[in-house]
């Protein structure tokens, strides 16, 4: 079966993709299974410093949770806010982000060993560097 993208999206405004009516996007895994501390994402400091994630944890019928996440770094440091939380009465997971000096590393760990079944699935929304990074 032959898919006609035009379909689905168009030219929008001020140089953007814009979906046409009625068009929905969807996201299945591939997902990542978090029984301890586990990295879901690694991003090299060459080719971006920032990136925004909507993580989607499910644990089992009445244990969900989706995550809004926004990751910054530079060459010594990482910085992580999560800026949108909602489950069904639990947070599964914490999530973290170290750096050295060539990548950062975004991890989620359970918040109690009765979630280290969960899955985890994400989509990343990465920024490129505008500068070049130099050590300080």
């Amino acid at each position: 079966m032959a898919l006609f993208i035009d379909r689905f999206f168009q030219v929008g405004r001020k140089n953007t993709i814009s979906l046409k009516n009625d068009t929905q996007i969807s996201r299945t895994g591939p997902w990542v299974s978090i029984p301890a501390e586990t990295e879901f994402d690694r991003f090299f400091l060459g080719d971006f410093t920032a990136v925004e994630y909507t993580l989607f944890v499910d644990l089992d019928t009445t244990n969900k949770e989706i995550i809004k996440v926004l990751v910054i770094a530079s060459l010594d440091k990482a910085s992580l806010t999560v800026y949108g939380r909602s489950n069904l009465g639990v947070d599964l997971v914490n999530i973290s982000a170290t750096v050295n000096d060539s990548y950062v590393s975004v991890k989620a760990t359970p918040t109690d060993e009765a979630y280290i079944k969960s899955k985890l699935v994400y989509n990343a929304f990465y920024f490129q560097n505008q500068n070049l990074l130099l050590p300080t």
